[in-house]
């Protein structure tokens, strides 16, 4: 499965919708072929109902969202820091796989508030305050940037052999769309990666604010 983050929420009335249910309440589920108003009438149900709790929230969820990037700068945090005693402990355990059990792995709420601090210390370096060590940010930004280009530049490889054995393959508009998208540079990777720390620091900040564990997804 792909990665996944997401904190439940704590809400007292945290049980599905009547009619929600995936499987048995979509209208006009047996149904082969449907009439305009009866695309209508689905499109409707999955925007107000399928998978609703009666607190409002989408399968008793308060956030959630594809963690790419905060894994990945996990990972290369645990290695950049890895001879620090202790530092950016919880970030290295959310990029490496191997603390990940049957693929899940929980921040518990006091954890989260510990991820928070490494967040920020994190977001002050790359504003240029803080204490980490200069060549440290620099190795973390370098190698990010090295990743995404490199990650870049196999989508392009790849869209291109598909169109050199399937000439008539729809690989035309993906291309047209990978080439239209802007190119990891030094400004768009700090872009990134303070994106990539806002977003874990809405996780943590969920986490905290409910009493439940951020829920990370392998």
């Amino acid at each position: 499965m792909g990665k996944w983050a997401e904190v439940h929420c704590d809400c007292p009335n945290r049980v599905p919708l009547a009619g929600s249910d995936f499987y048995f309440d979509k209208p006009h589920r047996n149904k082969r072929r449907l009439t305009k108003k009866e695309r209508g009438e689905v499109e409707e149900w999955e925007r107000a109902a399928k998978n609703m709790f009666e607190c409002g929230h989408r399968s008793g969820v308060v956030i959630e969202f594809s963690p790419g990037d905060i894994v990945h700068l996990g990972n290369l945090l645990g290695g950049i820091f890895r001879d620090e005693n202790g530092m950016f402990e919880v970030f290295a355990k959310v990029g490496d796989w191997r603390c990940y059990g049957d693929e899940l792995l929980l921040i518990q709420p006091d954890e989260a508030g510990l991820w928070l601090m490494e967040i920020e210390e994190i977001q002050r370096a790359l504003g240029g305050f803080g204490n980490l060590p200069q060549d440290k940010i620099e190795r973390l930004l370098s190698e990010f940037y090295r990743d995404g280009l490199g990650s870049r530049l196999d989508l392009e490889r790849r869209l291109d052999e598909i169109a050199a054995k399937m000439p008539f393959a729809p690989v035309v508009p993906l291309k047209q769309n990978v080439q239209q998208s802007k190119r990891p540079n030094p400004e768009s990777t700090v872009e990134k990666i303070m994106e990539a720390l806002t977003d874990a620091a809405k996780l943590c900040h969920a986490g905290i604010g409910t009493g439940n564990p951020i829920r990370l997804l392998w």
